[in-house]
């Protein structure tokens, strides 16, 4: 199931949702923060939380994107597809994949992170095919911009991974999370470069650039944390957010898939296995549980159960 929260102060029959709003006077400047956990609202998969891989059923949703034309672009990791929910509709268009777990070129092997470009055409990481895959759109098949489809820990192959992410200039980074690297392609490369490598993050999952391609944001999950670098010199990260090993509190992250970074600089980060999402102010050394409520999953408003990807909208609405 896909849940969307939202920012801004309303309340409906199926959800309510809170803005933060920032007061300034001459000397002081205060933050009154929303009511948490926030409620949230199903906008894809079926409502009552079951799998399924009919038009509108999922399995295990992974990645997510946001389209230009405001379509949701849903990684179906289990139905090995990639689909596409057009506003106001009530189902899915399949644009990736044939729902068969294959190497082929018109399939994908249980998908993670995907990445939308300005013409809607996708990068996805193909986790256990070792690949990532750009798929125009429309196109029925798609074509290897990423490893070579077998798995390898050389610079030319991919281990087994879901995050990604692509620059301005078209380089694209995955992360390669059994061989706890993130490696790095040029365009039209049949080789990559180790980005950042195993020695600096353990098992990494979910990838996140910045807007300004300044700095890449990398879910370390063998590590708890979240590690942020330099693009243009990835040779020492710094931790923005937990690093005190596995657990519950509000300093701490228990095997985080993802994370996505405000205009601000707040991380909101998926933390798995504490069924919850954080935020974590920017410059912050706490967090604090914006959704979900830790260490318990459920399926109403307020709940989740095992989040594997967060993303805020364009003008950072909803969640």
């Amino acid at each position: 199931t896909t849940t969307k929260t939202t920012t801004s102060t309303s309340t409906t029959s199926s959800s309510t949702t809170s803005k933060t709003t920032t007061s300034t006077s001459a000397t002081t400047a205060t933050t009154t923060l929303p009511p948490f956990p926030l409620s949230g609202f199903t906008v894809a998969g079926h409502s009552n939380c079951t799998a399924g891989n009919d038009s509108y059923g999922l399995a295990n949703p992974y990645g997510l994107a946001l389209g230009i034309d405001g379509s949701l672009f849903i990684a179906d990791h289990s139905n090995s597809r990639v689909v596409q929910l057009k506003p106001n509709a009530t189902s899915f268009i399949t644009v990736a994949g044939n729902g068969v777990a294959g190497g082929g070129h018109n399939q994908l092997m249980y998908p993670g992170q995907i990445i939308l470009d300005a013409s809607m055409n996708m990068y996805i990481n193909d986790d256990q095919n070792s690949r990532v895959m750009f798929w125009k759109n429309n196109a029925t098949t798609g074509s290897i911009v990423a490893g070579n489809g077998t798995y390898g820990t050389t610079t030319n192959t991919l281990g087994n991974g879901i995050g990604l992410a692509v620059d301005l200039k078209g380089n694209i980074y995955a992360a390669d999370n059994s061989n706890s690297r993130v490696m790095k392609w040029a365009p039209n490369a049949t080789v990559g470069t180790v980005f950042i490598g195993s020695t600096q993050i353990n098992q990494p999952y979910g990838l996140f650039l910045d807007e300004n391609n300044t700095y890449i944001y990398v879910t370390d999950y063998g590590n708890n944390r979240i590690q942020r670098y330099h693009l243009s010199n990835a040779t020492v990260g710094t931790t923005v957010a937990a690093g005190y090993g596995s657990g519950t509190n509000s300093s701490q992250l228990n095997q985080p898939y993802a994370a996505c970074v405000s205009r601000a600089g707040d991380i909101y980060i998926a933390d798995k296995l504490n069924h919850r999402v954080q935020l974590w102010r920017a410059g912050a050394t706490t967090g604090i549980t914006i959704i979900g409520v830790t260490g318990v999953t459920g399926t109403n408003a307020t709940m989740l159960h095992g989040p594997a990807q967060v993303m805020l909208s364009p003008d950072e609405s909803f969640l």
